[in-house]
């Protein structure tokens, strides 16, 4: 998959993307523990790929990588690294 470079962002767009990257932290709490799982690597994918590309060459660096900050920390402080049903695969995904 290739990525769409950050670099030249305006503010605007730049904003967006900080929304969709917060809003992707809030994916897994919509599905059920068991399947939180399932879209919980495609979550970190895309997180940590907005926070690669934001952290190399963009003026809008600092929003980008702040956000993608806060997201890997909701997700990483998510009520399912405790729950029983899913806590083993969610901290194995999390750890790799």
């Amino acid at each position: 998959m290739a990525f769409i470079p950050l670099s030249g962002l305006s503010e605007e767009t730049s904003k967006l993307v900080c929304s969709a990257v917060s809003t992707l932290a809030l994916v897994p709490a919509l599905c059920q523990p068991e399947k939180s799982v399932a879209v919980l690597p495609s979550v970190l994918f895309l997180v940590t790929g907005v926070l690669r590309k934001a952290s190399c060459t963009t003026s809008q660096a600092p929003a980008l990588v702040a956000a993608s900050l806060h997201s890997l920390k909701q997700i990483v402080s998510s009520p399912f690294t405790k729950d029983s049903r899913c806590a083993k695969d969610w901290i194995d995904l999390l750890q790799r």
